[in-house]
């Protein structure tokens, strides 16, 4: 049944008037087997250019699209806030299906109604949704316990992921350099970091020492004097709060709530406490636990569990998949701006571990508010089930590059619930997931506030996004810094700790359109208003042929957003300015746009970051909504499409020379009801459906022409999938059964193969002019690839005098079915990698292999004298050491002398001698030759 509801409000500051409401009482028995489109009123203003309209609007996905949650019978709705709450009371009195009106305690403007039933909610929303002077609307739907982490097997004998010294399966300080980082501090008892899970066990020696501990309801029995002492409306909470049970007991309470203990040790585990057990990355700060994730919390739940850990902590960590609601939205505002003081909390989100390309659409993950984080391996790769895209900010150690067996040393070891309760028998377990990179960052992020206590949220994001090791740029370069696969890159601790505060708007002058700055998807611009007469000017560029896009001011209240055309004409602005958080939302054709960001109270704004995040549009492979305007997809091609706007379905086509097995998989955002169908010229010959955007054939077809469509069953609008196409076939580079004809691999290289048939052997060559430390491996573009279609065998050669000379061989090194060969300080020549099925019968559909070259030369370069001092750049791993030198001539190749020694790290490297670090003085830094030196 599909519902479909026009009502128009009128409000004013002093009297309210409902023009017209009609909600129908009718109940059903299956509260989620309906579906709502909404059409409601738009306000207009008045501009110089003609009507402009008010895009304000909902950030949270519309009613139909929240395929993973239970609507209640509750209405969460945002007022105007010259709105008056008695005022709303009375007018709304009238409705005999609002059972109950239940003012925010904290939140002006913000109401929760109980209505009769779930449909008496949906078409309340709906109705208050398309309505004057209210922010937004929505139902107040139940979230699912769906935590981000993956079950684990315990194999895992050392914390390499904060000190990795070469362990098995890992490359040497591929790491979030911790050790160097506790130098400067561990954290302190000051710095509280709020993690929002599913309980923590309080009675774990090493969490013990570090819960955090409310002051405001601890000693002289307030803990337990059933008085809330502190008066922030949670009563004796002097260790967190239980949103699912409604105490003041943050403990597991069900078998499977294991995942907030396992957060918590990567977080805070006790430092030196007397245990034989493990040391968090913020090991001497406090965690708030704050027990949120069960069957039946709603999302203004975690709306209040988040704003809650505001009043306390530093930083939150949430790994939980959330529906990107408004009322969550809101929460991370009010967080980002009002926590720690008024100096803004850091939010730290899991993007996921589904192993696809992720955008903005069906997880708050990916909120603008949030520093999102994924993973990384032990070699510094995006790991199997590392979800990327747009939304990525930063990746931390994950896990995942080992086999996943009782030996596997490749994952994080954490703290467990005591006992047999837990993910094992044992205090301790390994795990696995995007989940425990976040917690990594939350520590991080904690480290910063310490070192840094007065730096406002937005300093603290900025400092670990630009201190961030811009791992395997080679093979995934990175663009302004940024990465899809990396975002900014990994989290460098040591590195953040010791950083400087750049200038932190770069952008001015950027008072008009001609000096606006560019912005492009997912990108956060750091900016300023340095008085009520400033304003901040940047550009986009829309390429598709329409685009569903969003503006967000992050980090302040009290500034406007408005949308310019081309031609600098007024087309929409964010008119509310209520509660003080802006956002703009509006779909464009293609061309040029100019945003503009004012203060909207004439007073200035030191500090607030813009974000640009194109929601959904048209994927380049339009027009493709026929088969006979198919778009051509070749075996082991990834296409990253779209389906809009609503309606939309996309066809390819391929051809066959000869019979053979063929696997087509979807795979993308979390909410695609994705319907996938494989065609010949005589009709439909294969159909597969998913709602999780998974659909999947896997069938035998003969020589042929052949089409695929996809569409959403709904015909709703999927903001991102992917389309994959294997075939059990030889790849291109066949015949390379010997090294006779092989093809070429370099540094960064990614070339995709087959084994097939069963038997078949590929070869790989690639030659050394220097010394050099080498990472060979073997993975797939296919996450949901399973043993029987892949599991390779990497064995590596070196070319002397025309005989093969073995080094080196691997099974399971990377990703259970794949295999990972790191050596250090290979010598100058040619070698040659041989790949094989396992036992010589497996066969592979889909494989790529992949080279990594961290050179060893004995000079990097010669710089040459220039004026006034010289800065010396060049670009660096962290499995070497560096030492620069000086020389008064280059005659004398005896007389270099050492001005320093630096420790590698992944990435850029840079020395300075303005001549005050040397001797023999300033005069002379001018005068001298340099050279840098691996050791």
């Amino acid at each position: 049944m599909k519902w479909v509801f026009n009502c128009n409000f009128r409000w004013s500051a002093f009297s309210l008037l409902i023009w017209t409401a009609m909600i129908m009482t009718t109940c059903m028995a299956d509260a989620g087997s309906f579906e709502t489109k909404v059409n409601g009123s738009s306000a207009n203003v008045s501009s110089a250019n003609g009507q402009v309209s008010v895009a304000h609007g909902q950030r949270g996905m519309p009613f139909f699209a929240r395929k993973y949650s239970a609507p209640t019978s509750e209405v969460c709705v945002q007022f105007a806030p010259a709105i008056n709450r008695a005022d709303v009371k009375a007018s709304l009195s009238s409705f005999t299906n609002i059972v109950e009106f239940i003012p925010d305690r904290r939140r002006a403007g913000r109401v929760t109604l109980r209505m009769g039933c779930v449909n008496d909610a949906v078409r309340m929303a709906e109705a208050l949704s398309g309505a004057d002077n209210v922010v937004w609307a929505e139902v107040n739907y139940r979230q699912q316990k769906r935590p981000k982490f993956l079950p684990s097997d315990s194999s895992f004998t050392n914390q390499w992921y904060l000190h990795n010294t070469g362990q098995p399966l890992c490359m040497i300080n591929r790491d979030m350099c911790a050790e160097k980082a506790w130098d400067i501090t561990m954290g302190t008892s000051t710095v509280a970091i709020a993690v929002l899970d599913d309980g923590c066990d309080l009675t774990h020696p090493d969490l013990v020492p570090n819960i955090f501990i409310n002051s405001g309801e601890y000693g002289g029995g307030k803990q337990s004097n059933g008085i809330d002492d502190d008066g922030n409306g949670y009563i004796d909470d002097w260790r967190g709060w239980n949103f699912v049970e409604g105490n003041n007991n943050p403990s597991p309470v069900d078998a499977d709530d294991n995942h907030g203990t396992v957060m918590a040790g990567l977080i805070a585990a006790a430092v030196n406490n007397g245990t034989t057990g493990v040391v968090g990355m913020a090991g001497g700060c406090r965690f708030i636990p704050i027990r949120i994730a069960g069957a039946s919390v709603t999302s203004s739940d975690w709306a209040d569990a988040i704003e809650y850990a505001a009043q306390f902590a530093d930083v939150i960590a949430i790994s939980y998949y959330l529906n990107p609601d408004d009322v969550i939205y809101n929460a991370f505002d009010y967080a980002l701006v009002h926590g720690r003081g008024g100096k803004g909390c850091v939010i730290c989100c899991a993007l996921g571990n589904d192993g696809v390309f992720r955008r903005y659409n069906t997880d708050a993950a990916t909120a603008p508010e949030v520093l999102t984080v994924g993973g990384s391996s032990g070699y510094d790769k995006r790991p199997w089930f590392g979800d990327y895209g747009p939304s990525l900010n930063i990746v931390c150690p994950g896990g995942g590059s080992g086999d996943g067996s009782a030996d596997d040393v490749s994952r994080l070891l954490t703290t467990d619930r005591i006992g047999a309760s837990g993910y094992s028998a044992d205090d301790y377990t390994w795990v696995i997931g995007t989940s425990y990179a976040n917690a990594l960052a939350a520590g991080a992020a904690a480290l910063v506030v310490t070192r840094s206590p007065s730096l406002n949220g937005l300093e603290v994001r900025r400092i670990l996004e630009s201190t961030c090791d811009k791992i395997d740029a080679d093979a995934w370069p990175y663009n302004v810094s940024w990465s899809q696969q990396y975002g900014f890159g990994r989290i460098n601790a040591h590195a953040a700790l010791t950083a400087t505060q750049s200038v932190w708007d770069i952008y001015e002058v950027d008072d008009t359109p001609e000096g606006a700055a560019w912005i492009t998807d997912g990108e956060i611009q750091y900016r300023s208003l340095s008085s009520s007469a400033d304003f901040d000017w940047a550009k986009i560029a829309v390429t598709s042929s329409s685009a569903q896009i969003r503006f967000s001011v992050l980090g302040t209240t009290g500034t406007w957003l408005r949308l310019y055309n081309s031609g600098t004409n007024l087309i929409a602005q964010d008119g509310w300015g209520c509660p003080g958080y802006s956002y703009l939302t509006r779909t464009l054709s293609s061309g040029t746009y100019f945003v503009r960001v004012e203060s909207s109270n004439n007073a200035a704004i030191p500090y607030y970051s813009l974000h640009f995040a194109v929601l959904n549009m048209s994927d380049s492979y339009e027009s493709d909504n026929t088969n006979t305007n198919a778009r051509l997809i070749i075996p082991r091609e990834m296409q990253y499409k779209t389906l809009y706007p609503a309606g939309d379905l996309d066809w390819v086509t391929f051809t066959l020379l000869s019979a053979t097995d063929v696997d087509i998989r979807t795979m993308g955002e979390l909410d695609g009801y994705l319907e996938l169908s494989l065609w010949n010229g005589g009709g439909m010959i294969g159909y597969s459906y998913h709602t999780n955007s998974t659909a999947h054939i896997s069938t035998q077809l003969v020589a042929g022409t052949y089409w695929i469509k996809v569409n959403d069953e709904f015909g709703d609008e999927v903001s991102s999938y992917q389309l994959l196409l294997e075939t059990f076939a030889a790849d291109p580079y066949e015949s390379d059964d010997s090294t006779n004809s092989v093809p070429v691999i370099k540094s960064g290289d990614q070339l995709l193969h087959t084994i097939y048939p069963a038997g078949d052997t590929d070869h790989v060559k690639f030659s050394l002019t220097n010394r050099a430390n080498v990472l060979i491996m073997t993975d797939t573009i296919n996450p949901f690839l399973n043993q029987s279609d892949g599991d390779t065998v990497l064995t590596l050669y070196r070319d002397v005098g025309g005989a093969l000379q073995f080094v080196e061989t691997n099974d399971d090194g990377n990703n259970w079915y794949f295999s990972a060969i790191y050596e250090a300080g290979l010598e100058p020549g040619d070698y040659y990698v041989k790949i094989t099925g396992y036992d010589g019968s497996t066969v592979c559909a889909d494989y790529y292999v992949s080279l990594d070259i961290f050179e060893q030369a004995t000079v990097l370069e010669n710089f040459l004298q220039v004026t006034n001092g010289i800065q010396m750049m060049w670009d660096g791993d962290a499995a070497f050491t560096y030492q620069v030198q000086y020389s008064g001539n280059l005659v004398d190749t005896q007389s270099w002398t050492v001005a320093a020694n630096i420790e590698g790290r992944v990435g850029r490297h840079s020395w300075i001698d303005d001549g005050s670090i040397t001797v023999p003085g300033p005069a002379l830094a001018t005068q001298r030759f340099y050279r840098v030196k691996t050791k």
